[in-house]
Parts: C-alpha cells; structure tokens; sequence
C-alpha cells in the first residue's frame, strides 16, 4: 500500500501585507456602555487614559473578554470588513507591527485569509512562525515542557484551574512519613533549624524573621542593603530547589551564603505543602550581579544536594538546583482583567498566559495535547520569553 505524500509546508503568511479582518466572533464594548457590575470589575480601565472598553466574546466564552486600547479599537472599526493593514496603523505600529499583528490573530482578536478562509487562533499558528524547540532541554526546560504536554492533555477548559495544575507541576505528594516528619505547619522553623538551629545562629546576627503567613517564613536584613543610584527597583529571585529529604541541610547553606550577601528577602515554604512544592525556597534581589554573588557561592554545594527543579524558571550550573526569574510590575488588570487578582510572580505570568493559549487551543479544530502545547509556547515566545531556557528575551519591557 502507498502511504500518503506528506503534505506540503504552508509558507509563513507577512501579516502586514495579508488580507486580515476583525473577528466577528466579538464584539467591542465601550467602557461606558458595559453594565455596572462589569464597570466594577473592571474598574481599573477607567483610570487608563488610552482605554476604550473591552471585547466580549458573542458566543464562545472560551475566547475571554479582553481589555482593549483606543488605537486597538480604531483598527478593529477599519477591519470590519476583509482588507490589508491601514497604512495609519502600520506607521503606528512601527517596527513591532508583525509581532503585534501575530499577538492579534493567534488571540483571536483579528482573523487572516489562508486558502479562502478566514482564521485565527491555533488553526493560524503554523502560518505565522514556527515554534522554536530544543532536542536537547537542560533539566528544567524538560520539566517544563512535560508540564505543558500535561496540562494540555487535562483537556481542562478554565483558565484558572490550568494555570494552577501548570504551578503546581512537580509538586511531591503528602506521604505518611512525610506527615511524621512534620506534624504540623508551626513546627516547620525548628525542623528546618530556623528557630535555635545552626542556620538561626548564622542569620542572627544580620537578618531577622518576619511575620510568617499561612505558607512561608520569611526573614529580612536589619538593614537595607546599600542602593545603587540609576539602577531601577527589580526584584529577581534566586530559585534553591534540593530534593525535600536533604531540605534541611540546604537551608544552613543558604543562611551561610545569605548572611554575606546583598539579598533584600528570602523565605522557605511552610508546612508540607510548602516543602513539598519544587519553589520551596526564594530569595530575592535587587540587581542581578547580586543573585550571581550568591548562586556561585551554592554552586559549591551542588554535589552535595540532589535537585528537585523549578518549571518556567531559568536554569543555573545545568542540574536544576538553582535557577532565576524576575517578578513583573504589578498589573491589576491582567491576565483577566479582574482587579482582584493578586501581583503576577514570574512563574504565574508564565503559566497564566500559557493557561490563557492553552484554553483556546482546546476551542480549536481536532485538537491534540501537542499542538495545544506547541501553540501555547509560540503564543509565549510572541511575549520576548525564551522558551528554550524560560529566560527573559530580547525587547522583554520589564528590565528596560
């Protein structure tokens, strides 16, 4: 029997000079006509002097509502019907059109012409560039693929509940003997040595513990480390990820290299749940050179400390004990516009917009876990996010 002949590769569609059109699938609210419960939810729109209003979907609730621009909505008025880029947005968009065009269509906002159709979302993804992968992913970088291939596979429609089971990849069960180990949430500062141990009579003299809340125990220097005028306020965070039995010797290593250094705040997960997760322990900069100071000296222990590995976060010394991010600003609004949602942390911006690509991934034609997956990441790359090493990418805003 003769297979089938491989189809031939579509070439990648130029955005700027396709046939594009407004999804009629929305439809675009101003702010002011939005009911009272809905002014309120997103209230925080009013006080954008460039808001216009949002994009509600008319049906498809997996679409989500959207927050949208005065210069979003003009071009949407412009592409009610099929037509090519207004020359007044292309000046607009300058440079960052395609980039800004792909954002459009692979969300859904705006639809392109391919073979007579017109289409968005995951069934254009393949059109606009291919998805950047790496045959061979250090550690984290696999843990972290498999976290999305697992979460695409839930077949889960809510973005929160994905985002969640994407946080929470890696985690260790509760065992009995973990639950031996530790049989309550209060004890966890003197099994760790936090409370008259070794790593307390290192960190004293220095540093002080904070107020613990209902999952971590925090400390914090007595006094400020010295400022650095011109350097913006940025808070990267020095990931530590030891397997869960050698936990407590970890944490004297730390405290010995903390007490040393220019950190602004560390915490460690409290109770099991807090030990447990793969980001158990966190300890956070104000510049960069600092979270090196102190990886390198960790680096030292890294024989000694088998890795248990943090997805979505930036490997250090290739085995997954250490890694890094950096937390965005602070976006009431986003990803769901809902005022209520608490700051972003690197890993949750990551896993919030791949929750978002990965929900409608699953509206889209015969899908499968890994197109949802491959989708999910090139909506992420269009973000200036590697997602070969979950580092920040060129033209990432936050460290302008």
């Amino acid at each position: 029997m003769t297979p089938n002949p491989t189809p031939p590769k579509q070439p990648f569609i130029d955005l700027t000079q396709a046939i594009l059109r407004a999804n009629p699938a929305y439809q675009l609210v101003l702010f002011d006509r939005l009911s009272a419960a809905e002014r309120d939810t997103l209230r925080g729109l009013a006080d954008d002097p460039d808001g216009y209003g949002v994009l509600r979907p008319r049906e498809n609730a997996a679409l989500g509502v959207k927050a949208v621009s005065r210069d979003t909505a003009l071009l949407l008025f412009s592409l009610q019907q099929p037509g090519r880029l207004p020359r007044y947005a292309a000046r607009a968009m300058g440079d960052d059109s395609a980039a800004t065009l792909a954002k459009m269509v692979l969300d859904g906002i705006l639809q392109v012409e391919a073979d007579g159709r017109m289409i968005s979302g995951p069934e254009a993804s393949n059109l606009l560039a291919a998805t950047e992968t790496d045959e061979n992913p250090g550690t984290l970088a696999a843990i972290s693929r498999r976290a999305i291939e697992y979460a695409a596979a839930l077949g889960l429609s809510d973005p929160r509940e994905i985002s969640a089971r994407l946080y929470a990849y890696n985690c260790l069960p509760i065992s009995p003997r973990w639950r031996d180990s530790l049989p309550n949430d209060a004890a966890t500062a003197s099994y760790l040595g936090l409370a008259d141990g070794p790593a307390f009579q290192t960190l004293s003299a220095n540093w002080r513990p904070l107020q613990e809340s209902a999952a971590w125990i925090p400390w914090q220097p007595k006094a400020s480390p010295p400022a650095r005028p011109g350097h913006p306020a940025t808070n990267y965070k020095l990931y530590v990820s030891p397997a869960c039995h050698r936990l407590r010797e970890t944490i004297a290593a730390v405290a010995d290299a903390v007490a040393r250094s220019n950190a602004i705040q560390w915490k460690v997960g409290k109770g099991l749940r807090g030990l447990l997760r793969p980001d158990k322990l966190v300890i956070y900069f104000s510049h960069f050179t600092d979270l090196q100071d102190v990886a390198l000296t960790l680096m030292k222990h890294r024989e000694g400390f088998p890795p248990h590995g943090v997805p979505f976060t930036a490997e250090l010394a290739g085995s997954g004990l250490l890694a890094w991010g950096i937390d965005p600003p602070n976006d009431p609004n986003a990803p769901w516009l809902e005022r209520s949602f608490e700051q972003e942390s690197w890993r949750s911006h990551l896993t919030n917009r791949l929750a978002l690509a990965l929900a409608l991934a699953k509206t889209s034609h015969s899908p499968t876990p890994a197109n949802a997956a491959r989708f999910a990441l090139h909506r992420l790359q269009l973000e200036a996010i590697d997602t070969r090493a979950w580092t920040p990418d060129r033209g990432f805003a936050w460290t302008k």
